[in-house]
C-alpha cells in the first residue's frame, strides 16, 4: 500500500470523519449518525481475488473501511453497513469492482445467518434448509461509496450499463444495472461543501485549490 493510500485511509477511518460522509450521502448533511454510533467491521472478511502479481498469484484486494452504522431513528439496530473505497487515480471497472464487494457483504451475512441457526440447532426443512437463510430473514442494506481525492473529475463509468457493450436495447431488461456513489472535490458546489463539518471539507477545498 502505498503512503497517499495508508494516510487516505486511516483519514476516512476516523468515526467523526466518516460519519461526516456518510451524512453527506444519504442524509443530505444532516447530522443523523454519530461518530459514536459507528463500529469497524474486518475488510479482511469481505477480501477478494483482484487481478494478478507478475508472478500469476490472485492478490487479494480489500475494502478501504467498512462500518456498521446506526442512527437515531433506529435505536440500536445497525440499519446499513457503509464500505469506503478511496480512489488517488480513476478506476474504470469501479462499478465492477464495488458490485462484487456489495455481494460478497450480502453472501457474508446469508453465512453469517446460516452459522448462527447451526449453533443453536434450529431445525430448518426444504428450502430454508438448503439456502440456511428462513423465509422471513432480512439482510442488512449495504452501501458503498468512492472518494475521489484526485483533482481530476470521475469521467469514468459510474454505471455497469456503461461499461456493457449492448448490441441491443432488448437485452437491457434481462440486465440489472449496478451504480456507484462518488464524491469527488471537482464537482462539489460551494453549498455542498458547507453541509460537511470536520477537515473532509478542507481536504476536498484543498484538492480542487492546488490544481487551479
Amino acid at each position: 500500500m502505498s503512503t497517499t493510500d495508508t494516510v487516505t485511509k486511516e483519514f476516512i477511518s476516523d468515526n467523526e470523519v466518516f460519519a461526516d460522509v456518510v451524512n453527506f450521502l444519504i442524509f443530505d448533511g444532516e447530522k443523523v449518525v454519530t461518530p459514536d454510533s459507528l463500529v469497524e467491521m474486518d475488510s479482511t472478511s469481505v477480501a477478494v481475488p483482484y487481478g494478478t502479481d507478475n508472478s500469476g498469484t490472485p492478490v487479494q484486494k480489500e475494502r478501504d473501511v467498512v462500518k456498521n452504522v446506526t442512527c437515531k431513528m433506529y435505536s440500536d439496530m445497525v440499519f446499513a453497513i457503509v464500505g469506503i473505497e478511496n480512489q488517488t487515480s480513476i478506476n474504470y471497472a469501479m462499478p465492477v469492482r464495488n458490485m462484487l464487494y456489495d455481494a460478497l457483504t450480502y453472501t457474508g451475512q446469508v453465512e453469517k445467518a446460516g452459522k448462527s441457526y447451526r449453533k443453536e440447532k434450529v431445525k430448518l426443512s426444504g428450502a430454508e434448509f438448503l439456502s440456511h437463510f428462513k423465509k422471513e430473514d432480512k439482510l442488512i442494506p449495504v452501501i458503498t461509496l468512492v472518494i475521489n481525492f484526485s483533482p481530476d473529475k470521475w469521467e469514468a463509468p459510474v454505471s455497469l450499463y456503461e461499461m456493457i457493450d449492448f448490441k441491443s436495447d432488448i437485452l437491457k431488461k434481462f440486465v440489472p444495472d449496478y451504480w456507484i456513489n462518488v464524491i469527488e472535490p471537482a464537482s462539489l458546489t460551494k453549498e455542498q461543501l458547507k453541509k460537511f463539518t470536520t477537515g473532509f471539507r478542507e481536504v476536498m477545498e484543498c484538492i480542487v485549490a492546488n490544481n487551479i
